[in-house]
């Protein structure tokens, strides 16, 4: 039973991270955009 609760946790931080790291990478792809257009 802790093992599932284990493996539940580290798939729900390995999302966050993901989501938290793709959040990063799309604000520098916008920053970068605009610099270009402008």
């Amino acid at each position: 039973m802790a093992l599932t609760i284990r493996i539940g946790d580290r798939a729900i931080a390995a999302q966050s991270g993901i989501l938290i790291a793709t959040g990063i990478i799309h604000r520098r792809w916008t920053l970068l955009c605009s610099t270009i257009q402008s």
